[in-house]
């Protein structure tokens, strides 16, 4: 009876887990000719800040990415603040980003 009872309720984490996972880009925003993409890594009950930072075109984008030190309780938080530090980002490091890229 009590393995049941254990197997249901890891059945249901499982399944809540599948079910709570966000897109694996969440959110895309166009600044100063770069596109910028909101990717948060979820590390058990936090966001993770993260994104993606790409210029160009098919074979020929480029793309930085990063993972900052800044977590959020709210998926939607971590979003917004992927794209605030993107931004960040871009305006600090412009092509710089891209030095080492051919």
């Amino acid at each position: 009876m009590l393995r049941k009872l254990f197997n249901r309720v890891g059945g249901e984490r499982q399944r809540s887990a599948a079910e709570d996972a966000p897109p694996e880009v969440g959110a895309r925003e166009t600044y100063k000719d770069y596109e910028l993409r909101s990717t948060p890594i979820r590390e058990d009950r936090y966001w993770r800040v993260a994104g993606e930072i790409a210029r160009g075109e098919a074979d020929a984008e480029q793309t930085h990415r990063f993972i900052r030190a800044d977590t959020c309780v709210d998926y939607d938080d971590a979003v917004d603040m992927s794209l605030r530090k993107a931004r960040q980002i871009v305006d600090e490091h412009g092509t710089a980003l891209f030095a080492d890229s051919p």
